[in-house]
């Protein structure tokens, strides 16, 4: 009788990749890529010319910076210039 191999589970890692960071984020992979390269999202591991990665950490970090009290304040970003 042949034996049923098992689907290995995926490997659960503490890293998104930039499709999974745009996804959680709700955005779309593109405008991730441009935030990236404008230096207004979050901070990235870049660990090969091609990949890029990105902690949960720095996720969190980024969105927190983000708050606003009304739609007049500007935010951190904006005051530095």
């Amino acid at each position: 009788m042949a034996t049923r191999k098992e689907t290995p589970e995926p490997v659960k890692t503490p890293f998104l990749t930039t499709q999974q960071a745009a996804e959680y984020l709700g955005m779309k992979k593109a405008y991730l890529q441009r935030l990236r390269m404008t230096g207004e999202g979050p901070e990235y591991l870049r660990i090969s010319p091609r990949r890029v990665l990105y902690t949960m950490d720095d996720i969190t970090r980024w969105l927190e910076a983000q708050r606003r009290r009304s739609t007049v304040d500007p935010g951190p970003y904006y005051q530095r210039r």
